[in-house]
């Protein structure tokens, strides 16, 4: 299931580019994009109003149970729910300043909900 996500995620934010090198504290590149992604689509998600707020949850809850299976260790997690708390905000001001709109998220939303069933 993790592979199917990560998919997910590098088409939702785009591949990270291979030559930065990932600072031993901070996420892996695989796992910094999908928390990336992951968060602004569930930031996003939060303030459509045609978005069940369940689906976020439980959406929410599958990024964290990811991110734990995931991360290398403590440290780690600690990085990866700081980067997807930082993307939650910037999705929610994607909606609010007009850069996406309810309709896009539902769809991304919809994608990141079929990785997870896979």
């Amino acid at each position: 299931m993790i592979l199917e996500v990560m998919t997910v995620a590098a088409v939702l934010a785009g591949s990270p580019d291979p030559g930065i090198e990932t600072p031993p504290d901070q996420p892996t590149a695989d796992l910094k994009s999908f928390t990336a992604a992951a968060g602004q689509v569930l930031g996003a998600a939060t303030v459509c109003d045609n978005i069940q707020k369940a689906r976020v949850e439980k959406a929410a809850a599958e990024v964290g149970e990811v991110a734990k299976d995931a991360s290398a260790g403590p440290d780690e997690l600690n990085a990866t729910h700081a980067l997807f708390q930082k993307n939650l905000r910037d999705g929610s001001r994607a909606i609010a300043s007009g850069d996406t709109d309810c309709d896009r998220v539902n769809a991304l939303l919809q994608a990141l909900e079929q990785a997870f069933d896979q």
